[in-house]
């Protein structure tokens, strides 16, 4: 399920995510093969865990080199892009973002249904 850039100007989504730690925000990889929440803004600073709470492995990658599309990432110039492995359920990983900008991910398994997400950090 992708989403187009003026979508993202009515997406109030600060701080998703409900930890109790308020510099780390959850999403969730789910079997329905979706990032939940698929779009999320944090400050600088700021961690974000992917949490696979589905029954299939999931990943969170920007290397545009593996995916089938690599239109499908960005990421702020001067950032190094990452790729998570894949992600067993019930496991999940992490990241601390310090640069400011748009980041948008896929999962390397379901990109061909659209399993991306958007990360806005901001300063």
């Amino acid at each position: 399920m992708a989403i187009s850039l003026p979508s993202l100007a009515v997406l109030p989504l600060a701080g998703c995510g409900g930890d109790d730690d308020e510099n780390v925000t959850t999403i969730r990889m789910t079997d329905a093969l979706v990032y939940d929440p698929n779009v999320v803004r944090i400050k600088s600073g700021g961690t974000v865990r992917w949490q696979n709470t589905g029954n299939v492995p999931h990943s969170v990658t920007t290397q545009p080199e593996i995916l089938a599309d690599p239109s499908l990432v960005l990421i702020p110039g001067g950032v190094e892009p990452w790729d998570s492995g894949l992600i067993q359920a019930g496991a999940s990983w992490e990241m601390t973002f310090t640069t400011p900008g748009e980041y948008r991910y896929a999962c390397l398994p379901h990109q061909a249904v659209g399993m991306t997400g958007i990360l806005i950090v901001e300063s």
